[in-house]
């Protein structure tokens, strides 16, 4: 396999959780009638919480296996000393939250619509969107926050390369192909599919990604407009920076996942009410110190 096929086989992979979950939630949401939804729904909340925190766990359980493959297929032979432990990225949202007041907001929305005079069919399909919505942001970023946890462990990794899976939105295509430190966090906004590609220090392999202005350039007119908004692209085929036309537009939208400074998360898989750094934290406390780094991603059970 390329470098590029593990990548995408390992999003094929994660998508595929994804899609089953998905279908899982849904079969217990058509159950649910709006008159009610908050009622019904907070009957079915734990089954809920089990089937995301069993997809995050899934999700997770990816991690090892893709950051081996990608080394492998860099020409590096070292073998990874550093583990990620997929436990310590279930059973909470990226954002520290608990999954069960998460979950709860689908059945919320959907009872405040009723209330404000929606059709009960069309209430119940917006909550619906909601719910997908937060099953197909929560067990990516569960995914992406272990492989980067990961990097961080082992050495061997030096950098990562940001990836785009088309269609993405402006603000995704104007970080397409960049290269990141190890210490630095990978930042997404809710239902972006965009992941890592790992690089290790010592690897032969060409390296794949495109430049935003490519990503741009291979777009047909009416996915620029789309991805950028009509006005913005037409700036940007008349040869308009991306990134200024994207900032402009866009000053501080980026929505960074586990953006809270701490977790309430256990560790080691025990479930505790103390609370610890995110990984991504973990990486801006000790960008200059990857020991440090690994030793604290050990000490609050992120890796084994």
């Amino acid at each position: 396999m390329t470098l590029q096929q593990v990548a995408d086989a390992h999003y094929q992979a994660q998508q595929q959780i994804v899609r089953a979950t998905a279908e899982e939630v849904q079969s217990l949401w058509a159950e649910l009638a709006a008159a009610s939804v908050i009622k019904q729904w907070m009957d079915l909340l734990a089954q809920v919480v089990t089937l995301l925190t069993g997809g995050q766990m899934k999700a997770a359980r990816l991690a090892m296996p893709y950051l081996r493959a990608t080394t492998r297929e860099q020409g590096s032979t070292t073998r990874l000393s550093k583990v990620v432990d997929p436990r310590a990225f279930a059973g909470r949202a990226a954002d520290g939250r608990d999954l069960s007041a998460l979950l709860m907001q689908p059945a919320l929305r959907t009872a405040r619509l009723v209330a404000q005079g929606a059709d009960d069919q069309e209430a119940l399909k917006s909550g619906l969107a909601s719910l997908v919505r937060i099953v197909a942001t929560e067990i990516p970023d569960a995914g992406r926050t272990a492989v980067g946890a990961g990097i961080v462990a082992n050495r061997r990794f030096t950098t990562y390369i940001r990836m785009l899976k088309l269609p993405s939105c402006g603000r995704c295509i104007v970080l397409a192909g960049r290269q990141y430190a190890w210490s630095e966090g990978f930042e997404r906004h809710p239902d972006c599919d965009c992941y890592h590609l790992p690089v290790v220090h010592d690897g032969t392999g060409a390296l794949p990604g495109e430049t935003p202005k490519q990503v741009f350039e291979g777009l047909t007119r009416e996915q620029q407009d789309q991805a950028f908004g009509k006005a913005a692209a037409e700036a940007i085929r008349s040869g308009g920076d991306i990134s200024r036309i994207v900032n402009a537009r866009r000053a501080g939208a980026v929505y960074t996942a586990g953006g809270r400074e701490f977790t309430h998360a256990g560790t080691k898989g025990r479930r505790q009410r103390e609370a610890r750094p995110t990984p991504e934290q973990i990486m801006r406390d000790n960008a200059d110190d990857r020991v440090a780094a690994i030793e604290q991603l050990a000490r609050y059970g992120y890796i084994l």
